[in-house]
């Protein structure tokens, strides 16, 4: 029904969704915690794609890198929605199926919750990547952007910074950064 119109066309659909998504996405995130009907549940995260692909439709039409997420109002995917929806799939990824020999090894349903599983991975991984970005910088990235255009170095000095950095050997990416990213933590388990 509802996933049919909004796939038809995610730039049509962002309007019904800013109106209308927040109550939906509410509702379908408390049915799909008391489903347990595969076909039910395949509807759900069908929906829940849906959502996600038209708050990226509405980040690329705002100029955002595509997969960035875009403003739908108060159906806006907050990192905590994505956080919530990245654990109902993560939940229900480890249920077992029975396996028929000559069958697929993966089903549509399958499939969609994997695809499913792997953008809310993804928008979560990416948007705690920026959240530990602005925390190191310690300000709003446009912001220290626009501050800096005026005191563009040279390449030289570019050059002799890069040379510099080379020879401490660091790490690129503090342990902790890493050991607390949605990646690590849903999909590892550490």
């Amino acid at each position: 029904g509802i996933t049919c119109m909004i796939r038809a066309n995610m730039e049509h659909a962002m309007l019904p969704v800013k109106r209308h998504g927040r109550a939906i996405l509410r509702l379908a995130k408390s049915r799909y915690r008391r489903v347990a009907d595969r076909t039910q549940r395949h509807v759900l995260n069908e929906y829940f794609l849906c959502h996600l692909l038209v708050a990226q439709t509405a980040g690329t039409l705002s100029g955002l890198l595509p997969g960035d997420l875009g403003d739908l109002g108060e159906a806006s995917l907050t990192p905590r929605m994505i956080n919530d929806l990245l654990q109902l799939a993560m939940n229900r990824q480890s249920e077992a199926q029975n396996q028929q020999p000559g069958e697929p090894l993966v089903d549509e349903i399958q499939q969609t919750h994997l695809e499913l599983t792997a953008q809310l991975l993804s928008c979560a991984q990416r948007q705690s990547l920026c959240k530990l970005e602005c925390e190191k910088i310690g300000a709003d990235p446009t912001t220290i952007l626009l501050n800096m255009v005026d005191s563009i170095p040279d390449t030289d000095q570019l050059l002799r910074a890069n040379a510099s950095n080379s020879d401490k050997g660091a790490p690129l990416v503090a342990q902790d950064v890493v050991s607390n990213s949605p990646f690590i933590k849903n999909v590892l388990k550490v």
